[in-house]
């Protein structure tokens, strides 16, 4: 079970923090770490995340919901390349 996401928001719906929670050591918690260690050990990729979001933003999307889709085709993407990064890593042959 996935537990959603919650938003916390200042007075004037102006929101803050998106906070995430996620079961420790589940499917959710190891795709955040390999994502963010793949991203920390390939700065093209990271400047290529930064660029999207950037972009996104300026977009002015109308929603949470709209940034989120997005980004959802680079994050799949993103987490398939990290996978195999990181059983590389391990040195787990596929």
């Amino acid at each position: 079970m996935e537990v959603q996401p919650s938003l916390v928001s200042k007075p004037k719906g102006i929101v803050t923090h998106y906070i995430h929670v996620v079961y420790y050591g589940g499917e959710v918690w190891n795709n955040y770490l390999n994502f963010r260690d793949y991203l920390n050990t390939n700065i093209s990729i990271t400047r290529e995340y930064e660029s999207l979001k950037t972009a996104l933003a300026n977009k002015k999307a109308s929603s949470r919901d709209e940034y989120h889709d997005g980004k959802n085709d680079f994050i799949e993407k993103t987490l398939a390349n990290a996978e195999i990064w990181r059983l590389q890593q391990n040195d787990i042959t596929l």
